[in-house]
């Protein structure tokens, strides 16, 4: 278990997370290195204002976008599990380094975030 001290123009923030790949976003992911699942949870799920418009993973290989997943569609049909997370398969994919790439909403301050991850 490790502390991550964060600090944006949202104010500033301590968390302890386990196994967990992090940022200082409004969102971890894990597990890395993953092999069935991708599990992205989200710290505020009240508010579309805080969420990223698209998660996409993209192919360290071929630089394609090979999953995505619409944050404004898992929003507006609350399609969240346990409030706050969102699962993406992964199972299927070709073993490698991938990036998940969170794409900002536009008139959100939330900025462009991006997380290496590796399929085992």
């Amino acid at each position: 278990m490790f502390k991550l001290n964060c600090s944006n123009t949202c104010g500033s923030s301590s968390k302890f997370y386990g196994f967990k790949s992090v940022s200082c976003a409004a969102f971890a992911a894990y597990p890395n290195p993953a092999s069935d699942f991708i599990t992205f949870e989200f710290e505020n799920t009240d508010d579309l204002q805080n969420l990223h418009q698209e998660i996409q993973l993209i192919s360290d290989e071929s630089r394609e976008i090979v999953r995505k997943i619409d944050m404004v569609e898992i929003f507006i049909n609350k399609q969240f599990i346990d409030g706050n997370k969102v699962q993406m398969k992964v199972s299927d994919l070709s073993r490698g380094t991938y990036y998940i790439y969170a794409v900002p909403n536009k008139n959100s301050k939330l900025k462009p975030e991006k997380i290496r991850i590796l399929l085992l």
